[in-house]
């Protein structure tokens, strides 16, 4: 039940995010993307802070399949878009049939370490409301930590970024996770869906870039 659990996961988020391959890094530092860990393991044994303000080990989180995503709270571009489409498909998800909390769970982790456990509280409340009726409130988790902590786990999914100012450059993705931690799929399409690099999203508005996609950025 669980590997059939996590397939239809793998699906949402393929057709959510759309089916592009995804590139390995560069090799060069401080260069933002994804580098593929499929059949890899999260770093489990990090302990991060959820939206309550309780210390948690991340493996305890994924118990069962697990739509992981990784954003900043801040973030003026794709971070938002890519957080209200997941919504959009947990709603779906349930429409399936398919019970959050029981057949799947939800992580957000913030990888700015300025972000803290009441900006998790308040961005939970808002994707809450939004959610159907029945959505129980510990199957989608927010978690923030501290700089060296999110390094480490930003690392063990492949995901790379780098700070420009105040701001980030990052690639948008989702990662399924198996039961076990393992990954099992890794999709990064969302930026290359609107047409502009992970460098060129940085300061700009969700809105001014949404409008120049659809006019032929």
């Amino acid at each position: 039940m669980r590997t059939r659990t996590t397939l239809t996961l793998t699906i949402a988020v393929v057709s959510l995010l759309g089916t592009s391959a995804v590139r390995a890094l560069d090799p060069r530092p401080q260069r933002a993307g994804i580098d593929e860990k499929l059949g890899e393991y999260v770093a489990e044994d990090l302990v991060m802070v959820n939206e309550r303000g309780d210390s948690v080990r991340v493996g305890s989180l994924i118990d069962r399949p697990t739509i992981l995503t990784l954003v900043y709270y801040t973030c003026p571009s794709v971070c938002r878009p890519l957080l209200n489409e997941l919504s959009t498909q947990l709603g779906k998800l349930m429409a399936m049939n398919m019970k959050p909390g029981e057949d799947y769970r939800v992580i957000t982790v913030s990888f700015d370490p300025h972000d803290d456990p009441a900006a998790s509280a308040q961005l939970k409340k808002e994707y809450m409301d939004q959610l159907p009726d029945g959505f129980p409130d510990d199957a989608w988790t927010f978690l923030t930590s501290d700089s060296s902590t999110i390094q480490s786990f930003t690392n063990s999914v492949g995901f790379q970024f780098k700070s420009v100012g105040d701001k980030f450059v990052h690639p948008t993705t989702l990662i399924v996770l198996a039961p076990d931690g393992k990954i099992t799929r890794v999709n990064a399409a969302t930026s290359r869906m609107l047409g502009y690099r992970p460098d060129e999203l940085v300061g700009h508005h969700v809105d001014l870039i949404v409008d120049q996609s659809k006019g032929g950025h």
